[in-house]
């Protein structure tokens, strides 16, 4: 049975680019993608990096992406409040700040004036994690508040080597 391809997902780390170098073949494997009409998506789990930084990398890299077919936790979070009409209370890298403009948020441990139905949007929050902001963002979801996770990987490589992610604080806060 001879099966036809219909669309093609990819991750970006490792996939298409190893740091911001486009790995061998990925600049090619696109193009060929879109020769023949095979639409294609990228995905990522990075939680650190806005989806204009990342749609900006790829460019560099020489890969023919449009903003469209690149989706990121960051956005589907700020599509995920629009659509549920729900404030979002933010507790994550401010590289994201710019994925989540024009949506209904705050950061963390800020007076909320909203009444709308509240979700607290946990990402690699780097430096950002202290007892203070773990702490309300726990009296947020205690209150009744939805807990959505950009990312549930345990740690991630980075130059002066490994370093938590997301995972362990959206567990201590499950």
């Amino acid at each position: 049975m001879q099966t036809t391809t219909q669309a093609v997902i990819f991750d970006i780390g490792g996939v298409l680019l190893d740091g911001n170098t486009p790995m061998p073949g990925a600049v090619d494997a696109l193009a060929r993608l879109r020769e023949a009409g095979i639409p294609f998506l990228l995905l990522t789990n990075t939680t650190r990096r806005s989806h204009a930084d990342l749609l900006a990398t790829l460019h560099e890299a020489g890969l023919d992406v449009s903003a469209q077919q690149l989706l990121t936790p960051a956005r589907a979070a700020a599509a995920w409040l629009q659509s549920h009409q729900t404030h979002g209370v933010l507790l994550i890298h401010p590289g994201l700040l710019p994925d989540f403009a024009g949506v209904d948020t705050t950061l963390i441990g800020a007076k909320i004036e909203a009444t709308a139905p509240r979700a607290v949007i946990v990402g690699d929050a780097g430096e950002g994690f202290t007892y203070t902001t773990l702490n309300a963002a726990f009296r947020e979801l205690m209150a009744g508040a939805t807990l959505i996770s950009l990312s549930d990987s345990r740690y991630f490589r980075e130059a002066d080597g490994l370093s938590l992610d997301a995972g362990p604080f959206v567990r201590l806060l499950e």
